[in-house]
């Protein structure tokens, strides 16, 4: 074959010929996925990376050519810091997403009060929640005696990002919502809900997806680089868990880990 969309010849012959051509077309089809997907990765990246870096540039170039005040100077290199932490975040989720995909990330359980947990994981976020003056609501009662067998360093990070998903794109009430227990499978629960942006149903698998992101003005204005939610995916499918979201027309939108 010349290339990977040509196929063998002879899948239809019901005998051994035609059995190999088979799977060798089967494999020539995963191959041009994965092939596919590469590409694809590496453009998001790259444009992803590039916007951060192009900030970075214009704002050094102004100051170069121009005569400025201590303060423009104070905010320039403000905003340089910024910029910078958005590249790292960008990279650290990168690498990330590249060790799952290579099977490098080992996970070590164990037993954790799940209030605990909770409470720790909002108590990262207060610098944001300070930030946008939000609100995070917990209602400990739900399950004080409630213990959990997790990756406490990996389950922080999707604790983090959820958190900072619902603060980023809350409509301006103030409020996240965290609620916690069992089904009615007996399987723990960590809900994360916000009012914010309406998400059709359509779309509630695509934003587990890397570099997915719903277009609309709020999201364009809020940024992000549509990476969270496929490490949150990433980290809560390691557990042995799933991860799912329901939106109501009103923009109260929940992200319910079942673990």
């Amino acid at each position: 074959t010349q290339n990977l969309n040509d196929k063998i010849a002879g899948e239809e012959f019901d005998d051994e010929y035609g059995r190999l051509a088979k799977t060798m077309n089967e494999m020539i089809t995963r191959i041009k996925k994965s092939i596919d997907y590469m590409n694809q990765f590496s453009v998001s990246a790259a444009h992803e990376l590039k916007t951060p870096l192009t900030i970075l540039r214009g704002e050094i170039e102004l100051a170069q050519r121009s005569k400025l005040t201590p303060e423009d100077y104070k905010e320039i290199l403000q905003s340089n810091l910024d910029e910078t932490l958005r590249l790292i975040n960008i990279v650290d989720k990168l690498f990330f997403i590249s060790k799952t995909d290579h099977a490098l990330i080992r996970i070590t359980k164990e037993k954790t009060n799940l209030n605990s947990f909770i409470i720790n994981a909002i108590a990262s976020t207060s610098k944001l929640t300070e930030e946008k003056n939000i609100d995070v609501k917990y209602d400990i009662a739900e399950s004080s005696h409630t213990e959990i067998d997790i990756d406490v360093a990996l389950m922080n990070q999707v604790m983090y990002n959820l958190i900072e998903n619902a603060i980023k794109f809350s409509n301006g009430n103030g409020e996240v919502i965290i609620r916690s227990g069992k089904t009615k499978l007996n399987k723990i629960f960590i809900s994360v809900s916000n009012y914010g942006e309406y998400i059709p149903p359509e779309y509630y698998s695509k934003i587990f997806e890397r570099f997915f992101r719903l277009e609309s003005s709020h999201n364009r204005k809020t940024g992000g680089t549509g990476l969270g939610l496929s490490v949150v995916k990433s980290i809560v499918e390691m557990h042995g868990g799933e991860i799912e979201v329901e939106s109501s027309p009103n923009g109260l939108t929940a992200f319910t880990i079942i673990l």
